[in-house]
């Protein structure tokens, strides 16, 4: 169903495209003479790590052309994030603001995050326009479905980094460059990429199987193997126990991450007005981070459990469950009762998009582990595990257990 206010603002947005297309060139040529003037050159954004988070949103994007079945919605993909990093990096040389060894980390966040949600909502775009919509009309419908998630991702993720400074006055520049990357994200799906899409058409759609049916197989593979119930009933309640026991354990950072699990469990509260399905998206997000650094730490992969390593992964995974329980919730207005078909409707509607977000964050994640920063390698790896584990729980685990009500 269309949120008015959206219907209302792509049409605004529409009949004004040639004005906010001249605006955004000026902002853009503007911070090109006010980059070069301030650091005499460019360079800066392909040195070091800058350079592997720019080759990071090129590999994505390739990998985008082949999972999406669009050269013209990956070339978006680099379009949109380049720019976004652009004008991230641009604003906080020009207001001074120094960087510290935390900021690589504001980055990958940011990155990883814009990434999520460019393909949340593209891949809702595109499943729109496979059932036969016009590309104008299939942006209202996808922003339309896709806002609210997008939104309470952003917000889960700016206060959780904002508490966490507050235990910390080390992480205060890594959150700022947190909220601006997250709030320069969330504004660009509002006003960059509709502006965009509203003037050019991407390939032809309609009647793609991909984009239309989402994950339905998964229920199809479950129905046909009972003994995938029980497995993952057992799977499930061997990961609560295990994450139980690894709670108490953890000293270093518990003050730290359980002010950003509150703060998001409380905003999660706030919007969906359901204790039990925030309860869970919250327990199960702590359930993949917990387990990808306890088993990357058990295998010497990584030497021991830090702060950052833990809060780096929590905002990007805590984003799938968001979509995920999102469309969960949303699937009452369509009057369906049953948990079950709950779940087929969430698997049919975002299970597709959020197997692709993983595929390509973890695509963009592998160049990371080149980086000289060790705490930027072990980040990278508890993540990678950790969206591998998240996939795994959404998509298999849960249609799974309540694949019968």
């Amino acid at each position: 169903m269309r949120t008015q206010w959206i219907t209302s603002w792509i049409i605004w947005l529409g009949q004004h495209k040639k004005l906010f297309s001249i605006f955004i060139l000026l902002v853009s040529l503007s911070l090109m003479v006010t980059l070069i003037w301030v650091q005499n050159s460019l360079t800066f954004l392909f040195k070091g790590e800058a350079g592997l988070v720019l080759l990071s949103m090129l590999l994505m994007s390739l990998l985008a052309i082949k999972l999406l079945d669009s050269l013209k919605v990956a070339i978006l993909l680099f379009v949109v994030m380049f720019y976004l990093y652009l004008i991230s990096s641009g604003i906080f040389l020009i207001f001074g603001i120094d960087e510290n060894e935390f900021s690589v980390f504001a980055r990958v966040v940011v990155i990883t995050l814009m990434m999520s949600h460019l393909i949340h909502f593209l891949a809702a775009l595109l499943r729109e326009m496979a059932r036969g919509i016009h590309q104008y009309d299939a942006i209202i419908e996808a922003l339309g479905i896709t806002h609210q998630p997008i939104l309470l991702s952003s917000l889960t993720t700016i206060f959780g980094f904002v508490a966490v400074s507050m235990f910390n006055e080390q992480y205060s520049i890594m959150a700022y460059q947190v909220i601006l990357g997250v709030s320069l994200s969330y504004i660009s799906l509002l006003v960059l990429v509709p502006t965009i899409l509203l003037q050019w058409l991407l390939e032809f759609r309609v009647g793609n199987y991909n984009d239309r049916h989402g994950l339905e197989i998964i229920l199809k593979i479950i129905k046909k193997y009972p003994i995938v119930i029980l497995a993952s009933k057992i799977l499930v309640g061997f990961l609560i126990v295990f994450i139980l026991v690894e709670l108490l354990m953890i000293d270093d950072a518990i003050n730290e991450l359980l002010s950003l699990l509150l703060v998001n469990f409380l905003l999660l509260l706030v919007f969906w007005k359901k204790l039990l399905i925030a309860t869970s998206a919250i327990f199960i997000a702590l359930i993949a981070v917990i387990f990808a650094v306890t088993f990357l730490v058990v295998f010497g992969i990584i030497p021991q459990i830090t702060p950052l390593i833990l809060l780096v992964p929590i905002g990007i995974v805590l984003d799938d469950v968001v979509h995920f329980f999102y469309r969960y919730i949303r699937s009452e207005i369509f009057y369906i009762t049953k948990t079950s078909e709950k779940i087929k409707f969430t698997l049919n509607s975002v299970g597709r998009s959020i197997w692709l977000t993983s595929q390509l964050l973890i695509t963009g994640l592998v160049v990371l582990l080149f980086s000289t920063n060790s705490l930027v390698v072990q980040a990278s790896l508890v993540t990678m595990l950790a969206l591998t584990l998240i996939s795994c729980v959404l998509l298999w685990l849960l249609p799974a257990i309540f694949s019968k009500d």
